[in-house]
């Protein structure tokens, strides 16, 4: 499967983003969001898809089975001004990692125990933290404007951050090797 974010009419003719589900086997699609503004779907390891959803200028985290896209979970629950951006799975399925802006406007990168339902933030730069990916060893690879230029950079278990790209043109929008 692919699971994709795209803009279509909804409830009272308004465009808005919503999931569609396509079937790579089948040459087929389906939405599996109606009218949520929809957006960065992730995969988990039990045929279910994570992702942000958008109510005027709340985001909150849900989650649906592609199996039984009537049932969605709400996994946040924020009632004032907050953006959540890209969010990325743990291999081991248990945690999820995004950029949160709160009323402050300050984007850093959280944590959400899948588990529990427990959010932890996890920076603190009054710059622009995004983009968040687990690495093999389940490090946090983000990209920071800390030093003023989009760089990468590596937030590990010990909670201490180190400076993984200098670039002067800047680094954004990463993917790991899987191997």
């Amino acid at each position: 499967y692919l699971a994709y974010s795209k803009y279509h009419y909804a409830n009272n003719n308004s465009r808005v983003f919503d999931l569609c589900l396509y079937d790579v086997n089948l040459e087929e699609k389906r939405w599996i969001t109606n009218d949520l503004r929809a957006t960065y779907p992730v995969f988990t390891q039990e045929n279910e898809i994570i992702f942000v959803s958008h109510k005027n200028s709340t985001s909150n985290l849900y989650k649906v089975d592609i199996y039984d896209v009537k049932q969605k979970e709400q996994l946040t629950f924020y009632k004032e001004d907050v953006q959540i951006l890209t969010p990325s799975i743990s291999k081991d399925g248990k945690e999820l990692i995004f950029a949160m802006a709160k009323q402050d406007g300050n984007l850093d990168i959280y944590s959400l125990n899948l588990i529990t339902n427990d959010v932890s933030r996890k920076t603190f730069d009054e710059a622009v933290d995004y983009l968040p990916i687990f690495d093999k060893d389940e490090n946090i690879i983000f990209t920071s404007h800390r030093n003023g230029i989009p760089n990468l950079f590596k937030l590990d278990k010990n909670n201490s951050i180190t400076q993984c790209t200098d670039l002067s043109e800047g680094v954004w929008g990463i993917q790991l090797d899987p191997k």
